[in-house]
């Protein structure tokens, strides 16, 4: 059986919404973010204030897939600046040490292999479910900056400075980056100026009608794995406790991964049963629709022929009458005028045999008394004289009903003649 296109991309949308949230269910991704007191952080004092952005020229505003990706992109540079910092702070607390250079590096590509995916899932996103996403990343861009430059140039991070004079690492107190770490560690600052971005972002974004996890969250949550690395190296005694704390770190998202896979497998079987059935009964109510529908037009058709075909016979047969009638006043037209013309013409012309004769005997003379008849009231009508039309006329008549009819058709063409005359 072939699954239409919107049955092979909502399976897609499915399984990569699941993977998403699963990957990510584990104690390390639990609370990416921490709820900061009432109160948003101002821009970074080193980003223009208002009346220095009315007098700069204004730059063309990226799109907010670009927006979301330069996060991703930044964040990614960021762990590589934290893994350097752990591996110079590692081997300047145990010396050069190949097996836990191999494990920062690790914890360091599984971080960056999050944020690839994050970003990867924004194809299925639209602009629009992106845009208040990338709004407030603009708004954030110099806690971003301040992130990146610090982490790059010193490895150590200012605290960044509210409106209100108090830093936005104050209220991270119980944020998991231990509990021996100093307020101006890279980890403490660091979780709080990603929780400050992110923070009022919604945590799901919809596709096709199903939940997918914020890839901007999931970003800030990848790149807060790395950091907390940090607080461990400062933390444990010696090389030996440090690479067992990064064992169990790996061993534990290695299972959660491996538990994820599990249930993406089994969600994903039971999802595609679904769609399959609810395919097949899509496709069934659809036949049955088409076959109703089918019946439906056939019948119409035939109904609108039979009533066509009636239209079209009607129509025939009107215009064959009127055809007929326009037909036959022409000819007794044409056949008045000769007959009033041979009425017209002397007494001793010669007269047409097919007027003389009686209807009843393949002649015209009915239709000559007619005519002689209406020609003598509608010169009186018409206030003229007649003279002794009407004797003439009368004389006819009696000679036409006694069979008379050629000395009827004399008296006829005279009665004719004198109310012309």
């Amino acid at each position: 059986m072939k699954w239409s296109r919107f049955s092979r991309r909502l399976v897609g949308v499915i399984s990569l919404t699941l993977m998403m949230h699963l990957a990510f269910a584990n104690p390390v991704f639990a609370n990416p973010r921490v709820k900061r007191p009432a109160g948003k952080p101002e821009a970074h004092k080193g980003l223009p204030n208002e009346s220095e952005k009315a007098t700069a020229p204004a730059a063309a505003q990226s799109s907010p897939r670009e927006e979301v990706a330069r996060f991703g992109a930044d964040l990614t540079r960021f762990v590589d600046h934290v893994l350097a910092k752990q591996k110079s702070e590692a081997a300047e607390r145990f010396g050069s040490q190949g097996e836990l250079d191999k494990r920062l590096e690790e914890i360091a590509l599984l971080s960056k292999e999050k944020i690839r995916a994050a970003m990867d899932s924004m194809e299925l996103i639209t602009d629009e479910a992106l845009s208040p996403i990338a709004d407030t990343l603009r708004a954030n861009r110099g806690l971003l900056d301040q992130l990146l430059q610090t982490a790059q140039n010193s490895g150590r991070l200012e605290k960044p400075e509210r409106k209100d004079g108090s830093d936005a690492a104050s209220a991270s107190n119980a944020i998991a980056c231990g509990g021996s770490c100093a307020q101006d560690d890279i980890c403490l600052i660091a979780v709080a100026i990603l929780n400050a971005i992110v923070d009022g972002m919604p945590d799901e974004l919809v596709i096709l009608g199903i939940g997918a996890p914020n890839p901007a969250i999931i970003v800030a949550a990848a790149a807060r794995l790395a950091v907390e690395i940090t607080c461990q190296i400062d933390e444990c005694e010696n090389a030996r406790d440090l690479q067992c704390a990064l064992d169990t770190k790996l061993a534990n998202l290695q299972t959660s991964v491996n538990t994820a896979r599990t249930d993406i497998i089994n969600n994903d079987n039971a999802n595609t049963t679904t769609i399959v059935n609810n395919d097949n009964s899509n496709r069934t109510t659809i036949v049955n629709n088409d076959n109703a529908n089918r019946t439906t037009i056939v019948n119409n058709d035939n109904a609108n022929t039979a009533t066509l075909n009636t239209s079209i016979t009607n129509a025939r047969t009107t215009i064959v009458n009127n055809d007929n009638a326009n037909k036959t006043e022409l000819r007794d037209l044409i056949l008045r005028t000769q007959i009033e013309a041979d009425l017209a013409e002397a007494d001793n012309a010669t007269h047409v045999a097919f007027y003389l004769t009686p209807n009843s005997h393949g002649g015209h003379l009915d239709l000559v008394q007619t005519i002689v008849t209406q020609t003598l009231a509608n010169i009186q009508a018409a206030g003229g004289s007649i003279g002794n039309a009407q004797s003439f006329l009368t004389q006819a008549n009696a000679q036409k009903a006694a069979g008379q009819f050629k000395d009827a058709y004399k008296n006829y063409r005279k009665a004719y003649k004198a109310a012309a005359n």
